[in-house]
């Protein structure tokens, strides 16, 4: 083999090891770049889907507290049942809302509300028996 060939045969392996070495090494550089882009939008998509549930419970709670401060000048149970229906129809988010007391439903509106739900397993009535603010996320 000539020098010549001998020579363009090292140029084209060192071009293509540098050809290859700068691929490998994008690629990589890529990769990582990609990685924290994408952690970085999750994160944020975390921090604003977080920020929009914080808002729309505030703002549930609002509304269930404006419900209870009427039902509390209701003076009977039918005024009670007549709060509970046009505030249902008003605030739709709700699909129902139920006035309990210890000894059971005193006015219900909306979908059928599970009794067993309300008194046997909920954690929600006995805490609004302690006097603190609650609402369930099935009814």
């Amino acid at each position: 083999m000539s020098m010549r060939v001998k020579a363009a045969l090292v140029i084209m392996a060192i071009v293509s090891v540098f050809t290859a070495a700068s691929f490998v090494l994008s690629i990589s550089f890529t990769r990582i770049n990609m990685k924290e882009a994408m952690e970085q939008d999750f994160s944020l998509a975390l921090d604003l889907a977080d920020s929009l549930v914080s808002t729309k419970i505030t703002l549930l709670k609002s509304d269930a507290n404006t419900v209870a401060e009427r039902l509390l000048r209701a003076d009977s149970a039918e005024e009670m049942l007549e709060i509970v229906a046009v505030q249902t129809d008003r605030l739709t988010n709700f699909t129902s809302l139920t006035v309990l007391d210890r000894n059971g439903i005193i006015a219900n509106y909306g979908q059928p509300t599970c009794a067993a739900m309300l008194y046997g397993e909920s954690k929600y009535p006995q805490q609004g028996f302690a006097g603190e603010d609650s609402i369930s996320p099935t009814h």
